[in-house]
């Protein structure tokens, strides 16, 4: 039996419905976890999406950091890392 595919689309609609302020989401009878990292003088970051149970992962680049959407700053102490063993797919 072929696994189903994540549905990136759908899952990177529900964060920026939510402005990326819950976590985790529930898409398509899936968990999803996310960190945005960014530097806020400059508006910019990247995030990683994941799935929580197969780990298959998203990285999405030179993304806008809104003003109110919770991140965390780039070369600060403590920033938590996405976890180890994360399998990158592309949309």
């Amino acid at each position: 039996m072929k696994k189903k595919k994540d549905n990136w689309i759908k899952v990177l609609s529900e964060i920026n419905k939510t402005e990326g302020k819950i976590k985790p989401l529930f898409v398509d009878n899936n968990f999803y976890n996310f960190n945005i990292y960014g530097i806020r003088s400059r508006k910019v970051g990247y995030m990683v999406v994941w799935n929580v149970n197969s780990l298959k992962a998203l990285h999405i680049s030179r993304m806008e950091i809104k003003i109110d959407m919770p991140f965390y700053e780039m070369n600060k102490e403590n920033v938590p890392e996405p976890p180890e063993g994360l399998e990158f797919q592309s949309l």
